[in-house]
């Protein structure tokens, strides 16, 4: 009995080690999420929020992006979700991290709770299933994205609601609709709609279990009362989020994807066949090439599960999440799999969204249930008969060995693996069993725990190489630095266009002092993230206007954004967008666009790579930045204060032939006059890079308007 009593603890104390372990550097360290849509996409938009909130505002509009827009109505902004809220004392950095560890934390107690109420579990059987949903590699691989984390967290929650009203009856109806509301407030509609999805068969296959007898009525009233449970919940969850739901729908309408993706659109980030192996087993010494494909469950959860199909064969529930597994493994595939293509064509709000990859939670979802059946099966095979024992034992090895299979089969189209990965995954494959087969012979209470154990130092493990243990200082995040400085300087009431591209290196001298400071204590692979951060800050990419109080010309979205209008007066300046109508304006250009381009956008300041220009003695030149000569051209009132000379390049079209080419005069308002003879002088070279160094450019004729460029 003590030991009984004491289980739920040793639950709690096992996943929140777990949590610690994998997060530690965020809750004891004092670090913050990186990686590039937390910095550029996350902290702009939390940034905002929260100066709105802290000026008891409601940011209706960003004026920062997008030269305008919606926001409050982009439903990834999540400026209306409640637990949020809670963390507006901290700055958005700081509170990205916390939102973070507490949704890793969310999940991890709603899948335990889950197997308890709905599998009726036992504490380690819960605590495996808890282990396996939240520090499986969905949860590790989306770190970066705090809104699927936030809306994927809720998704054991609003399951196990629904059984508590099938089974309980409509008086435990009120936390459905609360559930529902949160993850539909949490920030990213596509995980809101997976999940939804999934929830929507598993009321009924309830409904049909709970209420239904014999004769095909029954049956078919079981359903339908399953079917109106998940309705009623869904729209009660609905009304609950109506201030965000009913500004997103008018946005959606005004959207660049107003009229929905096409096929191809919808299948952007499907799982391919040759990132399948490395997205579904544990990255001990790689990760796949986009963490959007991380979705495994550790070799101990997969053999927990196998043994839980395996020895759970009658069961109903069983042969639901084993279905939604393999489904949910297929359409990750995309337009590959044909039910990609079908549940496209007729599954009402399936072609909204996009990365056929991130279905792949179902699988962690279904796996995590899956594996605590399998750790039920090991505590109770000690009053399990020998012969079923030697069955269910069979049923297990044929189930390991379709794994493997499919393993071998999956490294036949692999990509090419890393030195050691496909030995690291045999190792820990053999360990896995070594660890588990003895459990099914071995009798005593104490040894059920073995393998939740082991299910969380396995993923702890496998966590290694993920964004979430490569945290950077909060001071990456400054506002700070001479780039932003000048910036802000030049900017005046005008728009930044940003066409840096971040593949320049960071000079020897600051990475030495960078270096010197932080190296020891961040360790290499939070070093390096740091360094990818603080050259994301120093270009402004993309959205960091909106947190550094700057506006920007465009921006990035990825959902909702940019609007329709945005697009056709984008695409009448700079045509070439194609199927790509929230392409970045960097990505459409190879120099600095022309001066219509550059006033209808309200352009001040160009932000982009040194990669073109010559020295003049002090001096830099611009040479992305040129002025066609026909007629005689002047410029007056320029603002020269405070500079000690003037360097103009001069450069002739065609192939003239060497010989006077003009003059320019510089009058310097007092009466003074120097004219300077312009002679064509064929082979000198036209263009030449140099080293590293910012660059100002002014934009002559146009008042305070700047071009400033980094290396």
């Amino acid at each position: 009995m003590r030991a009984t009593r004491f289980e739920p603890l040793v639950g709690v104390v096992c996943l929140a080690g777990a949590i610690f372990a994998v997060y530690s550097r965020l809750i004891f360290e004092g670090l913050v999420p990186a990686g590039y849509d937390t910095q550029t996409y996350f902290f702009p938009a939390w940034s905002y929020t929260w100066s709105a909130l802290q000026a008891e505002r409601i940011p209706l509009w960003n004026p920062y992006l997008f030269m305008g827009a919606p926001f409050l109505a982009n439903p990834q902004m999540a400026v209306l979700y409640p637990l949020n809220w809670i963390l507006l004392p901290l700055s958005p950095e700081r509170a990205l991290g916390v939102a973070l560890v507490l949704h890793v934390a969310i999940a991890a107690a709603g899948m335990a709770a889950l197997a308890r109420g709905v599998l009726r579990s036992t504490w380690p059987a819960a605590t495996a299933a808890g282990a396996v949903f939240a520090l499986g590699g969905f949860f590790a691989g989306q770190s970066g994205h705090v809104n699927q984390v936030s809306a994927a967290a809720w998704l054991p929650w609003v399951v196990l609601a629904l059984d508590q009203i099938l089974r309980g009856g409509w008086r435990r109806w009120a936390p459905a609709p609360v559930f529902v509301a949160l993850m539909l407030l949490a920030g990213h509609p596509q995980e809101a709609y997976i999940g939804l999805a999934v929830a929507l068969p598993y009321a009924v296959l309830t409904g049909i279990h709970v209420h239904a007898g014999r004769g095909a009525w029954r049956w078919f009233r079981g359903a339908l009362t399953g079917g109106l449970v998940w309705t009623a919940a869904l729209l009660g969850g609905v009304l609950l989020a109506a201030a965000q739901l009913l500004p997103a729908i008018e946005l959606a309408g005004l959207s660049i994807r107003s009229g929905g993706l096409s096929l191809g659109e919808a299948a952007a980030f499907a799982l391919p066949a040759s990132e399948a192996l490395g997205g579904l087993l544990p990255p001990f010494r790689e990760l796949p090439s986009s963490t959007e494909y991380l979705a495994h469950i550790g070799l101990v959860g997969a053999a927990l599960a196998a043994l839980g199909v395996a020895t759970r064969g009658r069961s109903p529930v069983m042969w639901f999440l084993l279905a939604v597994a393999l489904l949910s493994v297929v359409v990750s595939f995309g337009p590959d799999a044909k039910l990609f293509t079908a549940a496209y064509r007729l599954m009402p709000g399936f072609g909204a969204f996009r990365v056929p990859a991130r279905w792949l939670l179902v699988l962690v979802f279904a796996g995590a249930l899956l594996a605590a059946y399998g750790t039920d099966a090991l505590s109770a095979s000690r009053r399990t008969s020998r012969r079923t024992l030697v069955t269910q034992g069979a049923r297990w090895g044929v189930g390991l060995g379709l794994l493997a299979i499919a393993g071998l089969a999956g490294a036949a189209v692999s990509r090419p693996l890393g030195e050691g990965v496909g030995l690291a995954w045999a190792l820990a494959g053999l360990g896995a069993l070594a660890l588990l087969a003895p459990l099914l012979v071995l009798p005593g209470p104490r040894l059920r725990w073995v393998a939740p154990l082991a299910v969380a130092v396995e993923l702890v493990v496998a966590s290694a190489l993920t964004p979430a243990r490569a945290p950077v200082p909060a001071s990456a995040y400054a506002a700070t630095g001479d780039v932003l400085a000048t910036v802000r300087r030049l900017a005046g009431d005008g728009r930044v266009l940003g066409l840096a591209d971040p593949a320049f290196e960071v000079s020897d001298r600051q990475r030495a002092a960078l270096a010197a400071t932080y190296r020891d204590t961040l360790g290499d692979a939070s070093f390096r993230e740091m360094l990818v951060t603080l050259k994301q800050r120093e270009i402004l990419a993309p959205n960091l206007g909106l947190a550094y109080g700057l506006p920007l010309a465009d921006g990035y979205d990825g959902g909702v954004l940019p609007l329709r209008t945005y697009s056709e007066l984008r695409d009448a300046l700079l045509p070439g967008a194609g199927a790509q109508p929230d392409v970045l304006i960097a990505n459409l250009v190879e120099t600095i666009p022309a001066d219509r381009v550059l006033n209808a956008l309200g352009v001040q300041v160009v932000l982009r790579n040194n990669r073109q220009v010559i020295s003049v003695g002090p001096a830099t030149l611009d040479l992305e930045f040129h002025v066609p000569v026909g007629d005689p051209l002047e410029w007056h009132g320029l603002n020269l204060a405070g500079v000690t000379g003037v360097a103009i390049l001069a450069t002739s079209a065609g192939s003239a032939q060497a010989g006077p080419a003009g003059a320019i005069a510089l009058d310097d308002g007092r009466g003074g006059v120097r004219e300077v003879r312009l002679e064509r002088r064929p082979g000198r070279p036209e263009r030449v890079v140099v080293g590293d160094g910012h660059l100002v450019s002014a934009r002559l004729g146009l008042d305070q308007a700047a071009f400033f460029s980094t290396a």
